[in-house]
């Protein structure tokens, strides 16, 4: 089994223009809605794949109609912790033939720490050894201290602990010394305090590695990733696939590495199953879908170790 946490979920939207028009009435031409935010994503993709999986987290009340009916319609246990308010709305507005995308992004509900409290009674309940990835940006009233302090509490419980964040937040999970971490170059380069090239960000996971992380998944968009652990490193490198969307391709990764981890797969075959769910999810809209047998076609050589 494993648990994702999403502390900040949202109702993803995507809004189809013909052509959008400052100062003017615009017409949709078609619009999505689905539930979204990192951990959520994770937990969806790892369902697909036959995982057992709990998703818990923090959810605005006026939304968990909407995202219980969808975490229960991809049999994913739902263990959110209800909070007063509304989740954030993301709005990408798909202009014309050339796809341009304007992102609108709202705020959503105030948390306080001892709602991080009871997210972690929800964690208590997982069983020795089960994998906690914590997903996402912070919700508004969640500093980055507390945040640092709510991933040390599900350490010392004896649990695996993946982090998937960026800016201040992964740098205090970088303290707790998690078990897996997932940046792509840009945050690392933020988290390094320098711009990083790829090689550079190689020398710099390994240094983590040396502090105590136990693996790193490096991920570097179109190039590929680096998986690495303290005894070995290897380099996926993507085939040329028909990019759809992006939207949830780092998520699909994360999802696939935290399966082969689950199973105790190799760091090669893992790596390869990894990058196979990130290359599935760029060719279609919306995230998940697929299944262990949907990957054969996308899962080839292209591991160097």
């Amino acid at each position: 089994m494993i648990v994702t946490v999403t502390l900040n979920p949202a109702v993803d939207q995507t809004v189809q223009l013909d052509r959008l028009q400052l100062g003017a009435v615009n017409k949709v031409r078609d619009v999505t809605e689905t539930a979204g935010g990192k951990g959520i994503n994770v937990a969806r993709v790892l369902a697909d794949l036959g995982e057992e999986v709990v998703a818990t987290g923090l959810m605005g009340q006026r939304n968990q109609q909407f995202f219980s009916h969808y975490l229960t319609e991809h049999q994913i246990t739902d263990k959110f912790i209800s909070v007063e308010g509304s989740v954030r709305s993301n709005i990408k507005l798909v202009n014309g033939p050339d796809a341009e995308v304007t992102d609108i992004n709202f705020p959503g509900f105030q948390a306080t720490e001892n709602d991080l409290s009871l997210v972690l009674e929800v964690i208590k309940n997982a069983p020795a050894e089960t994998f906690v990835a914590v997903c996402g940006s912070l919700p508004p009233g969640i500093n980055a201290l507390a945040y640092g302090q709510f991933l040390r509490a599900i350490k010392s419980l004896g649990y695996r602990l993946a982090v998937d964040t960026s800016g201040e937040a992964l740098k205090r999970a970088v303290a707790v010394k998690p078990d897996l971490i997932k940046p792509n170059i840009h945050e690392l380069s933020e988290l390094a305090d320098q711009e990083l090239s790829i090689e550079s960000g190689v020398t710099f996971a390994n240094q983590l590695i040396e502090q105590g992380i136990n693996q790193v998944v490096l991920s570097c968009g179109e190039e590929g990733a680096w998986f690495i652990n303290k005894y070995h490193r290897c380099y996926a490198r993507p085939d040329k696939v028909k990019v759809v969307s992006t939207v949830g391709a780092g998520d699909s990764m994360m999802a696939g590495y935290l399966f082969g981890l689950s199973k105790n797969y190799a760091l090669e075959q893992t790596a390869g199953l990894a990058t196979a769910c990130g290359m599935k999810a760029v060719t279609q809209a919306g995230v998940g879908g697929f299944t262990l047998e949907d990957l054969k076609d996308f899962i080839s050589g292209g591991i160097i170790p």
